[in-house]
């Protein structure tokens, strides 16, 4: 299967932190327009755009990264039907070096030879139930798997298989935070920056010159359990498979 561009956009700009990368993005263009040219707002509020810059650069190629992961494990098009067999309860530091809980959970899934199978997936939800089925992104070569719950976007498995349309909302969801980002360059219009030192003088906050970014963050947070983690398990070989477990007979939860 090959990707389109298309699919290959939803991919990237739906991973976390592509988005937080286009909202660090969207930050350091207010700071060039309302900070440094029209100095509307104080500089001492907006970090350097230097710092700024360089963060969203960084953010952005790691999911390019990530993304480009996914695309390559997605054009495999191994898909399985995997049942819940155990949800195993661990924590791990994350890349804000703050502590997070992750779900070891195992599935259970028959081979191509027939055979009973199990593949252990890492997520950093509990969304599911024991003894549920759902479809898995399986590469039975280096064991790394994705659930088409954790597909960036909200997107489905048979949007990348050609079978059905990818959803309008799909691209309103991950295209939004990175079409906001260039908001701030409308500050460049003299017309328009007259209107904002207008509005400004009324208040005693940059609230019109910030409101770019404040609807990224909310955009972000309201819509987060549709955007994949850059821990999800694709791409980098931690989706281990184990020893078969009978479907009949699943582990517990451990507690």
């Amino acid at each position: 299967m090959k990707i389109s561009k298309t699919s290959l956009l939803t991919i990237v700009f739906g991973l976390v932190i592509s988005q937080a990368g286009w909202l660090v993005a969207g930050t350091a263009l207010l700071r060039v327009v309302y900070v440094d040219k029209w100095h509307f707002i104080s500089e001492d509020h907006v970090p350097p755009f230097g710092l700024l810059a360089g963060l969203s650069v960084l953010l952005l190629g790691a999911g390019v990264a990530k993304g480009w992961a996914i695309a390559r494990a997605l054009e495999k098009e191994k898909v399985v039907r995997g049942r819940l067999l155990k949800v195993e309860r661990g924590s791990f530091s994350g890349e804000n070096m703050l502590e997070s809980t992750l779900y070891g959970m195992t599935f259970g899934y028959t081979d191509a030879t027939g055979l009973p199978q199990t593949l252990q997936i890492d997520r950093l939800r509990k969304d599911l139930a024991l003894g549920e089925e759902v479809s898995v992104l399986l590469d039975e070569r280096t064991g790394e798997g994705l659930l088409e719950l954790d597909l960036p976007g909200g997107t489905k498995f048979a949007n990348f298989q050609g079978t059905q349309p990818i959803d309008p909302k799909v691209f309103l969801r991950v295209l939004a935070i990175p079409v906001l980002a260039f908001a701030p360059l409308l500050g460049l219009v003299p017309s328009v920056a007259v209107t904002l030192q207008r509005l400004e003088a009324w208040t005693t906050i940059s609230l019109f010159c910030i409101w770019s970014v404040v609807v990224q963050v909310l955009w972000l947070f309201a819509n987060l359990r549709y955007f994949t983690f850059k821990s999800t398990n694709i791409g980098r070989g931690c989706a281990k498979p184990t020893k078969a477990v009978h479907p009949a007979h699943p582990a517990d939860e451990s507690r």
